[in-house]
Parts: structure tokens; C-alpha cells; sequence
């Protein structure tokens, strides 16, 4: 029977904020003009009444928040739909879930170059974030987790259990750098991930960097030219000694008159300890060890 690992971080922000709507009630010198559902269509709005009147209207913002049970059903229905579609998918399984307490996580003291997560300093919480986080613990036997995030115990159990007995289920693609079987619940697809396409996803993260959780890769790399720079290279450590060639070329050409290849080696351990998932508790970015760990 496998275990499904949920990562629930996710569905707890889109649970929480699908109950949460506004409306932007339009007036010009005291009388009303038109109410706008979104963003958008006010955006539009003003625009045209720019264009029209030379001028800017007043906007008032008002926030509508549906009952609590809302979102708990939708969290509900999120969880039953993952185990549905992996019932169909394996048979009969079990599942555990977790959920990261963010403000202990030790990556948060890693970041030099820049903080991590440090653009998302500024984003708000839905307005049921705990009520969710308790229904889950209290209904689910959700696990929250300090010090580590979802990502990483989800890694560590898959370990603990053998990748042939889980299934890691989340939205999340930093979670492909493990070797085993994948769904992303949202995109309703399931995907095996190889050895050699654990490194190179890990790899192709390093060359790239993650804008959502602020990590930087090499300016100007995405993931077509990773992809490319990576070509069909198999061999971990070949894969590694081109992105160590990568930071160096472009820390060295770019990074100012007294820049190293030392310093590109810095900037390049920085990003792999924050984009490295833990295989253990205990666990830590260490490039030789990984580099030998799942080496056939």
C-alpha cells in the first residue's frame, strides 16, 4: 500500500483566499459611477476615464469574506480529491500531511545574497490561515513542522519509506529533485522522477534560481538555456562541473573587478543549501556527499 505525502501549504492559501472577495465602488466628486468586480476591469475603468475626463476618480475598496465552513469545505474537497484520484491511480492507500511553520525555518538565516522568501515579506495571510491549519490538524492528523518546511519532510519521509511505497503529492516543483513518484494535484498529473532527472532538476534550480522563494540563479539563465547548457549530460558530476563553470564564468566577468572564482563557488553553495531539499532531519547541503548518494 503507498503512503500519499501531502504538502497542504499550498491548498491552505487558495482555500483561505477563494473565500475572500473585493469590489472597488467607483465615485467622481461625490457621486457613484460603476462598481468593478476585479483589478482588471478597474484598471480598465480608470484608463478610459482618464482618457475621457482628464482625471482620476475616487476608488473605495470593499472586502467581502465568505463563513469559515467555506473554506473548510474546500480544503475538505481538496484532500479527498487527492486520495480519490491516487485510489484510482495505485489502489488502496494511506496518507500523512504536512505544513510548514515558516517563521522557524532554518533557511531563513541562510540567505546572504539575498534574504530568503524576502519578497514575500510584505504578503498577507487569508483570513482564515490558522482556522484552516487547525481543521487540518484536528480533522486530517495534519503534522506542522518546525525548523524544516513540507517540502523537506516530505523528502525525509519518502526516504524513510522507499520511493516505490509513496507518493509525493504537491504543486511544488523544487519536490522533483527526489528521485520517485510524483502528482501535482492541481495540474492532475502523475509523473515517476529518475535519478539522473533528480540531479538535473536540482541542477537546472541551481543555474535558474526560484523568484518565489527569492533564491537567485545566474542572471539571464532560464530554463531553456539550462536545459540546454545541461544538454544530455547523465553523469551527476558532469552536471555539476557546468554550473560550477557557469557561476565562475559569470562571477568572474560580472561580479566586479575583485570578484573570484572563490566568490562564484560562495554564491554557488549559497543557492544549493537554500534549494536543497533534507533527505534526513538531519540533513545538510553537502555537494560530495549528495553527489554520491544516489549515484547507481
Amino acid at each position: 500500500m503507498k503512503t500519499i505525502l501531502i504538502d497542504a501549504d499550498t491548498p491552505v492559501y487558495a482555500c483561505g483566499f477563494a473565500a475572500e472577495h473585493k469590489e472597488y465602488k467607483v465615485s467622481y466628486e461625490g457621486e457613484p459611477m460603476c462598481v468593478c468586480e476585479n483589478k482588471t476591469d478597474l484598471n480598465k475603468y480608470l484608463k478610459e476615464f482618464d482618457e475621457h475626463f482628464g482625471d482620476t476618480p475616487d476608488v473605495e475598496v470593499v472586502e467581502h469574506v465568505e463563513p469559515v465552513e467555506n473554506s473548510l469545505f474546500s480544503m475538505k474537497r481538496v484532500i479527498e480529491g487527492i486520495l480519490k484520484t491516487c485510489t484510482e491511480q495505485y489502489g488502496e492507500v494511506k496518507y500523512e500531511l504536512y505544513l510548514t511553520n515558516g517563521s522557524t525555518c532554518f533557511r531563513n538565516t541562510l540567505g546572504t545574497i539575498k534574504k530568503y522568501k524576502g519578497n514575500r515579506d510584505d504578503s498577507v495571510k487569508p483570513v482564515y490561515y490558522d482556522a484552516i491549519r487547525e481543521y487540518l490538524v484536528k480533522h486530517w492528523g495534519a503534522v506542522e513542522l518546525d525548523e524544516i518546511e513540507a517540502d523537506d519532510q516530505l523528502i525525509i519521509r519518502g526516504t524513510q519509506l522507499g520511493a516505490d511505497n509513496c507518493v509525493l503529492a504537491s504543486t511544488d516543483k523544487d519536490l522533483l529533485q527526489f528521485p520517485g513518484n510524483h502528482y501535482n494535484y492541481i495540474k492532475d498529473v502523475f509523473r515517476t522522477v529518475s535519478v539522473v532527472e533528480g540531479y538535473r532538476n536540482l541542477f537546472t534550480q541551481c543555474l535558474v534560481g526560484d523568484t518565489a522563494d527569492n533564491i537567485p540563479g545566474i542572471p539571464r539563465v532560464g530554463p531553456k538555456k539550462a536545459e540546454k547548457l545541461l544538454g544530455d549530460v547523465e553523469d551527476p558530476l558532469d552536471m555539476w562541473e557546468i554550473v560550477e563553470a557557469q557561476y565562475s564564468s559569470y562571477y568572474t566577468k560580472n561580479g566586479g573587478d575583485n570578484a573570484t572564482h572563490e566568490d562564484a563557488m560562495l554564491a554557488l553553495e549559497e543557492n544549493a543549501e537554500l534549494l536543497y531539499l533534507l533527505r534526513e532531519r538531519d540533513d545538510y547541503w553537502d555537494a560530495n556527499r549528495y553527489l554520491g548518494r544516489y549515484t547507481a
